[in-house]
């Protein structure tokens, strides 16, 4: 019996101490996300399930992203409306699909610009 104990429990002590080392080395990663005001809120509330690395390699439109958090709460997200409407307002101003379009954008320089004049 006991080394029936001892069959089972081995495996899941590795498998406890590989998460804590797992989990210790995500912590020590910086944040993906800009800084700005709702970001706390932000982490608090969506990285319960997500990774932050899912929430930045998103670009959405404003109704993307209100759709988004919608749907999150019919899941089961616990957060109010202020709260919803602060996120909304951070994933809107940091990770907007035009706002991202916009700031990739070269600047056309004067001299091409005048030559597609011509």
């Amino acid at each position: 019996m006991k080394f029936a104990a001892l069959r089972f429990s081995a495996p899941m002590i590795g498998a406890l101490a590989f998460a804590a080392m797992f989990a210790s080395s995500a912590l020590a990663q910086e944040s993906e996300l800009p800084e700005g005001p709702g970001k706390a809120l932000l982490v608090e509330a969506c990285t319960q399930c997500h990774a932050e690395g899912l929430i930045t390699a998103q670009t959405r439109t404003s109704e993307e992203w209100a759709d988004i958090v919608s749907r999150m709460v019919g899941f089961g997200a616990t957060i109010g409306e202020k709260q919803q409407a602060e996120i909304l307002t951070y994933l809107k101003t940091n990770l907007n699909k035009a706002g991202v379009a916009k700031a990739q954008m070269p600047a056309a320089s004067p001299s091409k610009t005048a030559q597609t004049h011509r």
